[in-house]
């Protein structure tokens, strides 16, 4: 739950985000975690970034969902606001490794992969942007062979839509 906590309130001062949206996003994750066995790892960082994706951006949650938008997208995004975070940070590497890992499309997962190793063993970038993709790669693997096994999109998303229809 710390973990939800530190990335939620990291993404909705990142955001912008008002206090009543932070209420109405601390009310789905309590809904969504009333609805999850006790018995079953929620992936706290995917929750958190999908939770106030879909409360900033609706149209780019919608294509996360649908499969359109890829971790790319969600990273630009993140990137684009203007509050000085570059997200080339440890925050920034726990986002785009749960993105990553989560993505139920195996071909795009594979081509980011190899962009990654590339990027990572590419002596003309600076060593920051190597180390980030070393990073990616290494925490997504991580990911996708732990205990709790890999994150899932579907799971997380069909959760939040329990919790939304649920709500007054």
């Amino acid at each position: 739950m710390s973990n939800f906590v530190d990335f939620f309130c990291f993404l909705a001062k990142t955001t912008g985000m008002s206090l009543r949206t932070q209420e109405h996003c601390v009310a789905r994750l309590a809904l969504v975690l009333d609805q999850t066995p006790s018995n079953y790892h929620l992936h706290p960082v995917l929750a958190a970034t999908l939770i106030v994706t879909r409360a900033m951006h609706s149209q780019l949650f919608s294509k996360i969902r649908s499969g359109a938008a890829s971790t790319e997208a969600l990273m630009e995004w993140l990137r684009s606001l203007d509050t000085g975070c570059t997200f080339k940070d440890r925050a920034s590497v726990a986002i785009e490794s749960y993105m990553n890992a989560a993505d139920p499309n195996e071909t795009r997962q594979a081509q980011r992969r190899q962009r990654l190793e590339a990027q990572a063993n590419n002596s003309v970038l600076d060593s920051g942007e190597r180390s980030h993709a070393s990073e990616v790669l290494q925490f997504t693997g991580h990911l996708a062979g732990s205990f709790h096994g890999a994150p899932s999109l579907a799971y997380v998303m069909n959760k939040m839509d329990l919790a939304e229809n649920l709500q007054p």
